[in-house]
């Protein structure tokens, strides 16, 4: 359901662009663009102030996310597994190789490799734990005490399924009402809804339904309704209905992506 349709560099020239835009920065920094695509937004980082900005934006709404876990630290021996292995691919690769000194070449080359990887991998750790630990932190991790509900706090909550990547993120905005769910690209059959529910977690309640999620668009307004969106418990739960959504106000089918709710900073 997702597109991307504005380029690297180019000014958005209406509200459809600027919204398209801001579902970039989002996907950005949850990591869930392709390759190419995020060597575009990289590249359109740093060049466009507009997009600069929707990514600090996106980030600090993120941020609580990461601050939900603590860091998990690699084994102890990973390195000394790693260098072990490459140890022995390198007397196998010198057998192979003819001619004196190949054994020191060998070995040379692929300790070469290793710190290459040493390098790559402590980079690609100092900018992956953060997501990791988000989504994480959307299923498993337990939360800090929100604040009550009061006008103009903002909730939010990445859903997805079974921790994999992220399907939708969740907005909700007490002051205004409105619900503002960003489609990342969720799986919708074509004679199915996928329809939105608010869970206390404690089963104080029953579900509530906040509508049904848009068909074609990429972004889906719902009312907020009467639920009490800062409980430490409260996440959200997509159902798959019958087209048009349930047809008794109750859950009928199996949840595909859910995700617990959060505080936006403020």
């Amino acid at each position: 359901m997702t597109g991307r349709s504005t380029p690297p560099g180019t000014a958005p020239s209406g509200p459809d662009d600027r919204l398209e835009l801001d579902a970039l920065a989002g996907e950005f920094v949850l990591g869930s663009l392709s390759e190419s695509e995020r060597r575009d937004a990289d590249l359109r980082l740093a060049t466009d102030p507009d997009f600069a900005r929707l990514v600090a934006d996106w980030r600090q709404r993120l941020a609580p996310l990461d601050d939900s876990v603590p860091p998990v630290a690699p084994p102890a021996d990973l390195f000394a597994r790693i260098e072990t292995q490459i140890e022995g691919q390198a007397k196998a690769a010198a057998a192979a190789l003819p001619g004196a000194g190949s054994v020191s070449s060998a070995s040379d080359l692929l300790q070469r490799r290793l710190n290459r990887w040493r390098a790559a991998a402590l980079a690609a750790a100092a900018t992956s734990t953060a997501l990791a630990a988000s989504l994480a932190a959307v299923l498993l991790a337990p939360l800090p005490e929100p604040e009550p509900v009061v006008a103009g706090q903002k909730y939010l909550a990445v859903v997805n399924r079974d921790g994999a990547q992220p399907a939708i993120v969740v907005s909700v905005d007490i002051e205004t009402g409105i619900v503002s769910l960003r489609d990342l690209g969720a799986e919708q059959p074509a004679d199915r809804s996928l329809e939105v529910w608010y869970l206390a977690g404690d089963g104080s309640r029953p579900p509530l339904s906040l509508g049904v999620l848009a068909d074609s668009a990429d972004i889906t307004h719902l009312p907020v309704r009467d639920a009490d969106y800062g409980r430490r418990d409260a996440a959200i739960a997509i159902t798959l209905e019958p087209k048009g959504g349930s047809p008794n106000g109750d859950p009928t089918g199996p949840v595909i992506y859910s995700g617990k709710l959060i505080p936006e900073p403020r």
